[in-house]
């Protein structure tokens, strides 16, 4: 029997202000367990892993994050606060 969906896990890394795609896992704990591995690289400002479904009766693809995290920058680190 075919699969009607295939389920594939990207781990997305964050640098130079936009997401790219450094691997590509059919096993959701191998793809949290490279992306905390790649958190830890220098340059890297934050980590994503989405989980992809694909149909092949439709040809529609579908993604959920299921883990991110982004480093804290400064500029994100500062808060307003109201004088008076």
């Amino acid at each position: 029997m075919v699969k009607s969906v295939d389920i594939s896990f990207e781990v997305l890394v964050l640098g130079n202000d936009r997401w790219e795609v450094k691997l590509v896992s059919a096993n959701q704990g191998d793809a949290l367990a490279a992306s905390v591995e790649l958190a830890k690289k220098p340059g890297v400002k934050g980590v994503r892993v989405v989980r992809e479904m694909f149909e092949h009766k439709t040809g529609l693809s579908f993604g959920r994050i299921v883990f991110e995290q982004v480093k804290e920058t400064r500029a994100r680190a500062v808060r307003a606060t109201s004088g008076g």
